[in-house]
């Protein structure tokens, strides 16, 4: 299983919109899992890979897709994975 990591914030305005397309994707491909993790209430793990803004992304080949994006690109991104 492969799994992309999502870092989000809650006073984040583009953050609900990348998760939703996120989720959209992963529910359509059994071979990909979310982890969503919260900057604010998980820090230490945002600090252990360096997350300096949000919405970021993190590939299973640990690219870093840093800000808002659409669907086109990331299921683009995600094509190797699928």
């Amino acid at each position: 299983m492969n799994k992309i990591l999502y870092f989000k914030s809650k006073t984040c305005n583009w953050c609900p919109f990348v998760e939703s397309i996120l989720k959209k994707i992963v529910s359509e491909k059994s071979s990909l899992e979310l982890e969503v993790i919260d900057i604010e209430e998980n820090y230490e793990i945002a600090e252990n890979y360096n997350i300096v803004a949000v919405p970021t992304i993190i590939l299973p080949n640990s690219t870093k897709i840093v800000g808002a994006t659409d669907e086109t690109f990331l299921r683009q991104q995600l094509s190797f994975f699928l």
